[in-house]
């Protein structure tokens, strides 16, 4: 599959061990998806461990948010501040951290789980390479020159 599903699908797997260690310890439980609709709780207790996989299962990746306006969204609609654990690939091209701030200033503990796929941590080096420098800083690739081959006169080894 494509990179991004796997990420997704890893996220769903965290979101469900997460909330089963919440809703076995009694304690009170919102999922909320940002720049979507999907909202499942507040609910307590054990038994609601299937209706959160059906609500788990049922989510689909929706491609790019503005984490900081949906992450400021959420803020301003919380009504009781809590634990917010926010799983993403940090990939937004207005960056994020306006909306962790706006999180924190309305009395959230935040946790932030940044989710990547295998090649976004070790990128294949092989071909031509595209970096765009108009891309915001957020999301502008970095090179990690300390795995690059070492050359023997001029030529790969």
């Amino acid at each position: 599959g494509k990179p991004d599903e796997h990420k997704f699908k890893f996220s769903q797997r965290v979101i469900a061990g997460l909330a089963q260690i919440s809703l076995g310890s009694g304690d009170r439980l919102t999922i909320s998806t940002l720049g979507g609709t999907g909202r499942w709780g507040p609910y307590r207790g054990r038994g609601r461990m299937l209706t959160l996989l059906d609500f788990i299962g049922g989510l689909k990746a929706g491609g790019n948010v503005d984490l900081n306006a949906a992450l400021r969204g959420y803020a301003s609609q919380s009504a009781r501040p809590g634990l917010c654990i926010v799983l993403s690939d940090l990939l937004s091209p207005n960056g994020y951290q306006d909306g962790i701030n706006a999180l924190q200033s309305r009395g959230h503990e935040v946790v932030l789980i940044h989710i990547l796929s295998h090649d976004e941590v070790e990128p294949p080096l092989a071909g031509d390479l595209h970096l765009d420098a108009h891309a915001p800083r957020a999301i502008r690739p970095a090179l990690d020159l300390s795995r690059a081959v070492p050359h023997e006169h001029g030529q790969p080894q």
